[in-house]
């Protein structure tokens, strides 16, 4: 999903699939168009969640404090068999991108992601 622009300091929250029968997703990944500065002080990060049954959990979390180049692929930080990627019918998957300091812009961001059949 391409999220296009994302300025320095705006934080964004964007349902990314919602569940018609049992699945699992099994990881995402980041691309960007430009370079992100390391940076402890002025950062990004990017959690992936899921609403189970009406109930909020993180699924991996990643953070742009060491930096990220562009045109790669970036991972999402996801664990074997993470419990909380299972999803059922009416389920959402969703990614939470916020700002620490002054963030970092992103640049033609695309949040893309694998999702299996159960």
């Amino acid at each position: 999903m391409s999220l296009g622009e994302v300025a320095a300091s705006e934080n964004v929250r964007r349902t990314l699939f919602a569940a018609e029968r049992r699945c699992y997703v099994a990881r995402a990944t980041i691309t960007l168009a430009s370079d992100v500065v390391a940076s402890d002080a002025n950062y990004r990060q990017i959690a992936f969640k899921s609403v189970r049954g009406g109930v909020t959990a993180l699924v991996a979390s990643v953070n742009s404090v060491a930096g990220w180049t562009g045109n790669t692929l970036i991972d999402g930080g996801f664990a074997a068999s993470e419990i909380d990627a299972y999803l059922e019918p009416g389920d959402l998957f969703y990614a939470e991108i916020t700002a620490a300091g002054k963030g970092a812009a992103l640049s033609d961001l695309i949040l893309s992601y694998e999702v299996l059949g159960l």
